[in-house]
C-alpha cells in the first residue's frame, strides 16, 4: 500500500507541475493540455497492445492514472493562470494607472 501511495503522490506532483508549466508557457490552453493526456493514453495503450501486454486490469490502472493526472493538471493550470493574470493586472494597474482594459493591452505589448 505504501508503494501505491508513493506512485499516486508522484503522479499528483508531476501533473500539477505539468499544469503550472503549461500555464506559464505562452500559447497553451486547457484543451491542449487535455489533448496531451489523451494522446499519451493512446500511445501507452497501443504500445502495450502491440506487445500483447495489455490486460483489463492494466487498462483500468492507466485510465485511473491518466484521468486523475488530467484533473490535477487542469486544476493547477487554471489556478496558476488565474494567479498569474491577477499579478499581471495588479502590476499593470500600478505601473500605468490605467483601467484593466487599457492596461492589459499595454502589458502584452510592453517590452520591459
Amino acid at each position: 500500500m505504501v508503494k501505491e501511495e508513493m506512485i499516486y503522490k508522484e503522479i499528483f506532483e508531476n501533473s500539477v507541475e505539468h499544469g503550472r508549466h503549461r500555464a506559464s508557457s505562452e500559447g497553451y490552453s486547457l484543451g491542449q493540455i487535455l489533448r496531451e493526456y489523451i494522446l499519451f493514453d493512446k500511445v501507452i495503450t497501443v504500445d502495450l497492445m502491440e506487445r500483447e501486454a495489455f490486460t483489463k486490469e492494466t487498462g483500468m490502472v492507466i485510465k485511473y492514472s491518466i484521468e486523475n493526472a488530467m484533473l490535477y493538471s487542469a486544476t493547477a493550470f487554471y489556478g496558476f493562470s488565474s494567479e498569474y493574470e491577477t499579478k499581471i493586472n495588479c502590476t499593470c494597474s500600478a505601473r500605468y494607472a490605467k483601467p484593466y482594459f487599457g492596461c492589459s493591452f499595454r502589458c502584452k505589448n510592453d517590452e520591459t
